[in-house]
């Protein structure tokens, strides 16, 4: 479980830079603009309860982000901490569905038809050379 403790390290030296920080916070403004967007489109520009609420989330959200964007490091050390262990799991799943699918079928044909692959550089030779002969 080293590997645990080495993905800390490297989320929090990530997730204390002031720049990851804003672009965090630039990510959720970005979201929240995306949802605004998606209920003037299905309600209609109206300003309801909802609408209201979610202004008012996005003007808070710029606040923070242009003034006080360390106060997203818990979420910003969450959201890295959970993609590197997501990038950590994903990694081997997708080499090992490479190899099943790719190399996996490639070797057992060869070995059904026998033949051996000769493009490492190995020649295997049939003659055997007597050493007693050459001095």
């Amino acid at each position: 479980m080293s590997w645990i403790s080495g993905v800390i390290d490297i989320v929090q030296d990530n997730s204390s830079a002031k720049r990851k920080q804003r672009q965090f916070g630039g990510l959720l403004l970005v979201l929240l603009l995306l949802i605004f967007c998606v209920s003037v489109y299905k309600d209609g520009f109206i300003f309801n309860a909802k609408q209201i609420n979610r202004t008012i989330g996005f003007v808070g959200v710029s606040i923070i982000t242009l003034l006080l964007p360390m106060l997203f490091y818990p979420f910003l050390f969450v959201w890295l901490f959970v993609g590197n262990i997501l990038g950590e799991i994903s990694s081997f799943v997708i080499l090992g569905i490479v190899y099943y699918l790719l190399f996996f079928p490639i070797t057992f044909v060869l070995r059904i038809i026998n033949k051996k692959k000769t493009t490492i550089g190995w020649i295997d030779k049939e003659e055997s050379i007597d050493y007693e002969k050459l001095y």
